[in-house]
């Protein structure tokens, strides 16, 4: 993630799903100032990890700040492989992409920390 300026973590859930927990902080530690978008920029980032030897995996889970909500708040993005396998392949478009996608908001009580 810091050869493309994000500053997170990256990990496998019980489920083997790969949830990239983005700090909303660039690797310079300034303030992203979209952060809810980054979860559309990461998808090509974690699409070419196979071809580094890692995964695929069920489903990419991308845990961003959700800056439209409270103090702690995080919007966590969740996208079938498959579907964003399609999408890359162009036989998904972004706007078919976006339903299919599951999102969820909650508090965290702690910052993310890359």
């Amino acid at each position: 993630m810091a050869s493309h300026n994000l500053a997170g973590t990256a990990r496998l859930d019980a489920d083997g799903a790969l949830r990239l927990e983005l700090s909303g902080r660039d690797t310079f530690g300034r303030i992203l100032p979209r952060a809810t978008e980054i979860a559309w920029d990461v998808f090509p980032l974690a699409l070419a990890l196979p071809q580094s030897g890692c995964g695929p995996y069920p489903a990419l889970r991308v845990d961003v700040p959700d800056s439209n909500g409270q103090p702690g708040g995080r919007l966590l993005v969740e996208v079938n492989w498959i579907d964003l396998r399609a999408w890359a392949k162009g036989e998904l478009d972004d706007g078919e992409l976006s339903l299919r996608l599951r999102t969820e908001s909650y508090i965290h009580p702690e910052p993310v920390r890359p």
